[in-house]
């Protein structure tokens, strides 16, 4: 069983929608509070080719990802208030624009909560409107795709056991997922998306996510004269 950890600073494309109840703070700039719901979209970025939006990003991503954010002044903080605390967030065609909450096919309102929204009180996902008192907020999302999450024991095949996410960790440890390599590399973490106080409004938050199993090329190169490289060998860490 591979565990691997994961510092979501800039990692991935894929956007989507917002999460649980929260009233009007601040001074809108003239706007009510009806005015300013958050909302979601979706984008998944590919390394070899074009980028997925839309209908085919929420497909990659099983049509559901789970979000976090905090609020507060600089995306390097850790005592941000959190918000959006690990709510679901779900996918359904010729849905956008039917409530206030969905705007791009994205919603979570009402949507059926994680154990570790329901481990802190929370009772259920209503709208959240922008906080325009914060400076910014950061988002954090995941998604395990066609693979099966689950928020305590041990995973078996076909499961990614999957941490609650720390919005204030981001320097350290936001989220952790565990399972088969198998399963893990059919996983999706966005980068953070950062949004300043002068972009709060009616715009969705485009979150963007990457596979897990994503590939990375290495070339080696002999350049010194007299010199050549040879039995090149690549090793896997368990706690990595």
């Amino acid at each position: 069983m591979k565990k691997s950890y994961f510092i979501l600073a800039a990692i991935a494309s894929v956007a989507l929608a917002s999460c649980t109840s929260e009233d009007f703070v601040g001074d809108p700039g003239g706007k009510s509070p009806t005015e300013s719901p958050i909302s979601f979209g979706s984008h998944f970025k590919a390394i070899t080719r074009a980028d997925y939006t839309g209908k085919d990003a929420a497909t990659m991503l099983g049509n559901k990802f789970v979000v976090s954010a905090k609020k507060g002044n600089t995306t390097g903080a850790t005592d941000g208030t959190i918000t959006f605390d690990n709510y679901v967030v779900e996918y359904a065609e010729n849905t956008a624009n039917t409530v206030v909450s969905n705007s791009t096919n994205w919603d979570y309102v009402g949507k059926g909560l994680i154990k570790h929204a329901s481990d802190k009180g929370i009772t259920s996902q209503n709208v959240k409107y922008w906080d325009y008192s914060a400076d910014q907020y950061d988002f954090i999302a995941w998604s395990t795709g066609s693979k099966t999450a689950i928020y305590e024991g041990t995973p078996t095949s076909g499961q990614v056991l999957v941490s609650a996410i720390d919005p204030n960790a981001t320097a350290t440890k936001a989220i952790t997922f565990k399972g088969a390599a198998a399963d893990l590399q059919e996983c999706y973490i966005s980068d953070i998306t950062t949004v300043k106080n002068a972009a709060f409004g009616d715009t969705p938050v485009l979150m963007k996510f990457r596979s897990l199993g994503s590939k990375v090329r290495i070339g080696i190169y002999e350049t010194i004269p007299g010199y050549s490289v040879r039995n090149v060998q690549f090793y896997t860490a368990a706690d990595v």
